[in-house]
């Protein structure tokens, strides 16, 4: 952008001057920073587009892999209760033999 600038400059200065042979040069140089330019602006856009999808991928599979990790853990937890719940069912026959 700056060197953008600094031509435009140049080219005012040659046309002032006088110096149309530097005023071609110039406009074919400041034609060409335009064109860098126009690329550069739009490879950055292709860029933050392609960004802001992965992200939006991105939070997708963490909340998809948050909530598989809590049903497992809850599906492992109501396993662990129903183990215990058998386990004292096993030993309250046995307590209650036990009680005078």
């Amino acid at each position: 952008q700056r060197d953008l600038n600094k031509r435009r400059e140049n080219k005012v200065k040659a046309e002032l001057a006088s110096k149309q042979d530097r005023v071609n040069q110039l406009r074919q140089e400041i034609a060409e920073n335009e064109r860098q330019l126009d690329m550069a602006q739009e490879n950055f856009e292709k860029i933050s587009r392609i960004i802001k999808k992965e992200f939006e991928a991105f939070d997708v599979k963490k909340c998809k892999d948050f909530k598989d990790t809590i049903s497992e853990y809850l599906e492992n937890m109501l396993k662990s209760q129903e183990s215990l719940l058998t386990h004292w069912e096993r030993f309250l026959p046995a307590i209650k033999q036990m009680e005078p």
